[in-house]
């Protein structure tokens, strides 16, 4: 029976107005929502003072011991926003429904049924990480970071499975894949944990490729390659400017081959009792010292500990008890990820930072004496696993990555410790002005002045007597962000075990009836996806185990790769067991007709 054009007409309005419907509520959901300043020089208020040099056009900044301590890119979209003249978190949230809607589209080969696609949007659209939680309140990169996250995947997806079809149309999955990746790339210091997938996935490409008639292939190899290049020329340019500027090649000096030897180093000399997060304390000092006179003209600027131990156990507290039973003792030392800010102000005061230029040769020669020392056994060292932002890794640390990895799985079912969950929109909790939120009032366009942040209700915000409608309907807005909080966290356990039912079922059926399979689109959008989220897990997972990082709250990213996997699998098992469903009998339209009544 022909689809009637009318019913069909019908339902695309439907769809069309669901979809518009949908977004507007979620951009609605944040309108009104002002941004939360938090005096982080390391954090928040880095990437405002960042921001306001380079909109003043003296790049990053004059050089200390804060200027290369993170990737940028976040301060460009700074940028980006004040000259849209529109609030901050807007822009923001614009920038992730435009992820959604990428994604949605780069699945069309894969789910064409547009309903599906819709389900999946929404599930990603109202994602608890990316409406009010602290990280998209702050000023801060991680709200970023969770779009570009679904940028490339959504490229990865769209450049896959286009990558035979009309020319035209993959030029613009290649081209955003590269852009995509050289903005995810200069937002995170650890984002070299995605080259093995993409890598993987250009090379599934490129035999595509091979396939392809030859007067196509060319092009077509240019298409594969091309987000290589893409992705490289801003990291480049970004390592020159910061090579011209401060004689630092690179995007973060936390990444420096030196800086890295000289910590991992001490990091490395041995204690009585091991501790997973590479603890340093004045006794493990004392050794470096003898071993390295460069390192012993840093002695008269280490000064107190104490400051710096407080923030340290504050953050190893956030770790599982079973960690904390066995490794911490709080008040003593201090971990090797805070051991870092530590170091490098002291280089700031022993006047290493004074010329303007990174202190290649003093580091180096300092690392050198170091390693020396550890080889020749003046020092007695661990083995050597020098890795950024980790440190030396050992065997030791492997039952730990395993055992994070399975502990943040869970948290992450649970959304617990992931900042995820909705921060108060009652700003009369908030932090009062500073002279630093100078920075961040300069970006924001905060849609509440910053004034009346962090102070009870007030005759200014009051109107004939009234409380400020904005103010109320702030607190309206937080009724309903946490309704959708609560069921996505009381829906997510128990979505993934009817998941894993489904699957367990799945492979009975193809073991007992040897017949049906996944779709092939949806095996490898599967088994990407899962990729991606092994990895960034796994990755977590090493920086909780060998650091005093709470690295699962940087885990709002794997919420994206969790529910696609949750939309995909049930979509998957959807199509692959309706054989084996009963349905109802169809009737032949000629016999009802004869044997109606006359």
């Amino acid at each position: 029976m022909p689809h009637d054009p009318s019913s069909r007409r019908w339902q695309t309005f439907l769809f069309l107005g669901l979809f518009i419907a949908l977004v507007a509520f979620r951009i609605w959901l944040i309108l009104g929502v002002p941004k939360y300043y938090i005096n982080a020089p390391h954090d928040d208020l880095y990437y405002a003072r960042v921001a306001h040099y380079l909109i003043h056009g003296q790049w990053l900044g004059p050089y200390d011991a804060y200027t290369l301590i993170k990737a940028p890119f976040y301060a460009f979209f700074l940028i980006f926003s004040y000259f849209t003249g529109l609030p901050l978190l807007l822009n923001e949230t614009l920038f992730y429904v435009l992820a959604c809607l990428v994604l949605y589209l780069a699945l069309q080969p894969v789910i064409p049924a547009r309903w599906w696609r819709l389900l999946l949007f929404t599930l990603l659209l109202f994602l608890p990480a990316g409406i009010t939680s602290m990280w998209a309140l702050r000023v801060y990169r991680e709200h970023v970071f969770l779009s570009l996250t679904l940028f490339v995947l959504a490229f990865s997806i769209g450049l896959l499975f286009r990558i035979q079809g009309p020319l035209r149309s993959v030029w613009v999955w290649s081209l955003g894949l590269g852009l995509s990746m050289a903005a995810f790339m200069l937002c995170r210091e650890e984002g070299v944990w995605i080259y093995p997938l993409i890598f993987l996935l250009l090379l599934v490409c490129f035999l595509a490729v091979r396939r392809s008639a030859k007067q196509e292939r060319f092009p077509r190899l240019v298409q594969v390659f091309l987000p290589v290049l893409l992705w490289s020329i801003p990291i480049l340019v970004v390592s020159a400017l910061n090579y011209s500027y401060y004689g630092f090649w690179g995007i973060s000096e936390n990444l420096d081959r030196d800086l890295n030897r000289v910590l991992n180093t001490i990091y490395r000399i041995k204690t009585p009792d091991w501790k997973p997060y590479h603890p340093v304390n004045e006794e493990i000092l004392s050794q470096a010292y003898e071993a390295s006179p460069l390192f012993a003209q840093l002695k008269p600027y280490f000064g107190s500990f104490e400051n710096w131990i407080y923030y340290s156990d504050r953050t190893l507290s956030v770790k599982p008890d079973w960690y904390l039973e066995d490794y911490f003792v709080p008040g003593q030392e201090l971990a090797g990820s805070h051991f870092l800010w530590m170091f490098r102000d002291v280089l700031q005061a022993a006047g290493y930072l004074e010329g303007g230029r990174f202190p290649r040769e003093y580091l180096q020669q300092t690392a050198d004496q170091l390693g020396s020392a550890c080889e020749s056994g003046a020092l007695d060292c661990y083995p050597v696993s020098n890795i950024p932002m980790v440190g030396s890794i050992q065997s030791r640390h492997i039952p730990l990555v395993i055992h994070f990895l399975a502990t943040n799985f869970q948290r992450l079912l649970a959304y617990e410790h992931t900042m995820a969950a909705p921060f108060t929109l009652d700003i009369s909790t908030w932090r009062a002005e500073e002279e630093s939120f100078r920075y961040f009032d300069e970006f924001t366009y905060n849609p509440i002045a910053s004034e009346q942040i962090g102070r009870p209700i007030t005759s200014e915000q009051l109107i004939a007597g009234r409380v400020d409608l904005r103010i109320k309907a702030l607190q309206f807005k937080a009724q309903v962000i946490d309704l959708i909080y609560s069921i996505y966290m009381e829906s997510t356990q128990p979505l993934v075990i009817l998941l894993l039912v489904g699957w367990v079922l799945f492979v009975l059926v193809r073991v007992v009836f040897k017949t049906g399979r996944l779709a092939a689109p949806e095996g490898w959008t599967l088994a990407l996806v899962s990729g991606f989220f092994l990895l960034r897990m796994g990755t977590l997972a090493v920086m909780d185990a060998t650091t005093s990082v709470p690295a699962i709250h940087y885990a709002a990213s794997c919420y994206i790769y969790l529910y696609l996997l949750i939309g995909l699998s049930f979509k998957a098992l959807w199509t692959g067991m309706s054989g084996y469903l009963p349905r109802p009998p169809r009737k032949d339209p000629a016999s009802s007709d004869a044997q109606a009544p006359g």
